[in-house]
């Protein structure tokens, strides 16, 4: 299965390895704290299907200049629609430093 040309045409493919270093870049960057939240570098995994197509395990993960997120979930297909049946394991990391007073988001 293809996704179609232009699905999402304000993203582009970064290698896995290439995600940190571009955070970090994002970050040293002379941007506004407010610009700079923008940037979000989403990560996930092909889905694996069982059950003749019944359940899906699928990894959804998120890095910006804040944090790092991940969560691995179990979808099950009920009525012909995908709904979240559990979550085998979520985890969060905040970045520590320079962010720790709140952003004006206004100015």
């Amino acid at each position: 299965m293809k996704w179609p040309a232009k699905m999402f045409p304000f993203a582009y493919m970064v290698p896995l390895e290439n995600v940190d270093p571009l955070i970090h870049k994002t970050d040293q960057s002379k941007l506004k704290p407010q610009q700079k939240i923008c940037m979000e570098i989403y990560h996930f995994s092909t889905p694996f299907f069982l059950r003749n197509n019944t359940l899906c395990f699928f990894y959804l993960g998120k890095s910006n200049i804040f944090s790092k997120e991940g969560a691995f979930w179990i979808y099950e297909k009920v009525d012909g629609e995908w709904k979240r049946l559990a979550s085998i394991y979520e985890w969060s990391a905040a970045n520590k430093g320079k962010y720790e007073k709140e952003i004006d988001f206004f100015n």
